[in-house]
């Protein structure tokens, strides 16, 4: 995993001090060259807001679909860089929130970037996979193994065409593969993506 400004270039060195990569599950180093051969440490980088947090974005590898918004402090990016999982601070909580510690949506970190002002974080990450369910027309969603061909999701797609469908990670609340499921179409919001998995059996 790499932690990288993208104007910068500052990228993570082994603790052996030679150039490299990822160097297996919490063997991260805490160190980044930047500048002029200035080692520091990588976390006196990063631009908290007066609230000590930072914007962070997570983006799914391979499809580069962005999943979802959070923040991080400190403390939360450092577990992050130390474990190679997703870990959060919930403003309402307040509190560290390992993503996954609920819903079992764990979210493996491959690379962590930063902008250009050190002050917004990308996450590249990967999440287990789910099967579609579909949400039939009395609100409850169902698993696709019995599929009703007049039952349409909650974007009008039949329920049946569903099974077609890859399967896709869950980083929602909702039960969704993203939280940007709200698009503005023509000056009204509409859902364009199904639920995956009904939110109550992700949370118990």
């Amino acid at each position: 995993m790499y932690v990288t400004n993208l104007f910068l270039l500052a990228r993570i060195f082994p603790r052996d001090g030679t150039q490299g990569g990822r160097c297996g599950p919490g063997h991260w180093s805490g160190a980044s060259l930047i500048g002029n051969n200035h080692v520091m440490n990588w976390l006196d980088n990063v631009k908290f807001d007066a609230k000590g947090l930072i914007p962070v974005i997570a983006q799914e590898v391979g499809t580069n679909d962005v999943l979802m918004f959070a923040w991080m402090n400190r403390e939360a990016l450092a577990q992050t860089e130390k474990l190679g999982r997703a870990v959060y601070f919930s403003r309402s909580r307040g509190r560290l929130w390992p993503k996954g510690e609920a819903s079992g949506n764990v979210q493996t970190v491959h690379e962590i970037r930063m902008d250009c002002d050190n002050d917004v974080l990308l996450l590249k990450v990967s999440q287990p996979l789910h099967e579609r369910e579909y949400q039939h027309g009395d609100g409850h969603v169902r698993a696709q193994e019995q599929p009703n061909v007049h039952a349409y999701d909650d974007v009008g797609v039949p329920a049946a065409a569903l099974g077609a469908l890859p399967a896709q990670s869950i980083a929602c609340h909702t039960g969704r593969h993203s939280c940007f499921f709200s698009l503005l179409d023509n000056g009204v919001w509409r859902i364009d993506a199904p639920v995956l998995k009904d939110p109550q059996t992700i949370y118990k």
